[in-house]
């Protein structure tokens, strides 16, 4: 019975949140509204805004340091305890990761992705382009 349960809280902590990037930039915004945003986030509300930052900074910047966020989201997907050794950075940086990669390309498997990125010996700014061309996925 107890290794059921720990296999049901296993697989629960460690899927994936819907991406929806509207919703995900709603909640950003809200962040950088809000008074206290640094201590009035969850680990899915942290997620959700770097989510939208990755987005943003590959569609309308010169693009975004991938290699260290996709590590940590392979780390939290690959972790044991799922969110709940995921501190709010540690969040933003795995939504970083998966808000850049579906702004590239939005039709992968995010996990696949970031493993590819993440075993990279590149650090360097990746743009869109960049990312397509790594991963081998054009719109």
């Amino acid at each position: 019975m107890f290794k059921i349960l720990i296999t049901i809280l296993l697989v629960i902590s460690s899927s994936a949140h819907a991406l929806n990037i509207k919703k995900a930039c709603e909640e950003y915004d809200e962040q950088k509204q809000a008074l206290l945003s640094n201590l009035s986030t969850s680990y899915k509300e942290a997620n959700m805004a770097g989510q939208c930052i990755g987005y943003r900074k590959v569609l309308y910047e010169n693009g975004i340091k991938l290699k260290q966020f996709c590590s940590e989201f392979v780390e939290h997907k690959e972790s044991l305890l799922g969110n709940i050794s995921t501190s709010l950075i540690e969040a933003n940086m795995a939504g970083q990761c998966i808000g850049a990669i579906y702004a590239a390309c939005n039709n992968i498997n995010y996990t696949s992705a970031a493993k590819i990125i993440s075993n990279s010996h590149e650090s360097f700014l990746m743009s869109r382009s960049n990312i397509q061309n790594y991963l081998n996925c054009y719109d």
